[in-house]
């Protein structure tokens, strides 16, 4: 039990004997109350961020010990971590739990925005991008999908995540939130208005973050593409320049040996 509980419960418990032994008066009671509720908001909130401090420095010591990575663009949070080597062409991914699983780049199959759940945009090496409902595109993490003014105020979100789809059976796909209403409000909103004056900046800033990592992933799986596409051009060259050869032998410029040399 987290000690700003522990601290609310046991100043409750001494404010209402106060209060039944006639120490205090009702309005005492309910300014100790009020008093106690600002403490252990304040210390709980204290606490929340000391937690999601320690994971995250959790993930880049686990992130360090990777051999044979070298992160050159990372992503940590409470709630997973993104990292890529541009050097070696890796990408490293681990969720909440499990550990941090490294793969090729070549491995990504597709990534996904995901809003409360569900899908708002996708984008993979076989079937393009696909713009679903309307979190992320324009500019940095604005919001999209036609909305009016009056219905951006009323706009709502719980959870932003970015999921990764990849040639792994054993693991297809991994989902990395970028962010959480519930514990960003240290467990007080399921959901928070994208206009909430405290945390409509913070969803913001999670946005653009997740913005920038789409277009990351994006231009890897556009490379990938054209790399596949590589081995079919020089197919085409090959089976021109034997044409070549061929010709040259057929017309005695070349011997049999000297072209099948």
């Amino acid at each position: 039990m987290k000690n700003s509980i522990k601290f609310a419960l046991i100043f409750s418990v001494v404010i209402l004997l106060l209060f039944f032994t006639d120490t205090i008066g009702f309005w005492g009671l309910i300014g100790l109350m009020f008093l106690m509720i600002v403490i252990s908001a304040i210390w709980s909130a204290n606490e929340g961020e000391k937690e999601r401090k320690e994971k995250r420095n959790k993930l880049t010591e686990e992130l360090k010990s990777l051999d044979g990575f070298y992160p050159t663009k990372k992503l940590v949070s409470p709630w997973g971590l993104i990292a890529i080597d541009d050097k070696s062409q890796q990408i490293a991914i681990r969720e909440s739990v499990g550990k941090i699983r490294k793969y090729p780049y070549s491995a990504i199959l597709s990534c996904e925005v995901l809003e409360d759940g569900e899908t708002t945009y996708r984008k993979s090496s076989t079937i393009g991008r696909a713009i679903v409902g309307g979190v992320i595109a324009g500019g940095a993490g604005a919001i999209i999908g036609g909305l009016s003014g009056k219905e951006k105020q009323n706009k709502e979100i719980k959870n932003l995540d970015f999921k990764l789809v990849m040639k792994d059976t054993n693991n297809p796909s991994f989902k990395i939130r970028f962010f959480d209403s519930w514990e960003e409000t240290n467990k007080t909103k399921k959901s928070i208005k994208v206009t909430d004056s405290v945390y409509g900046p913070i969803f913001e800033k999670a946005a653009n973050q997740l913005k920038n990592w789409k277009d990351t992933i994006e231009v890897i799986i556009d490379n990938i593409d054209s790399n596949k596409k590589t081995p079919q051009n020089n197919g085409s060259s090959i089976s021109d320049e034997l044409t070549k050869l061929n010709e040259l032998k057929e017309k005695g410029i070349l011997t049999e040996e000297e072209f099948q040399q």
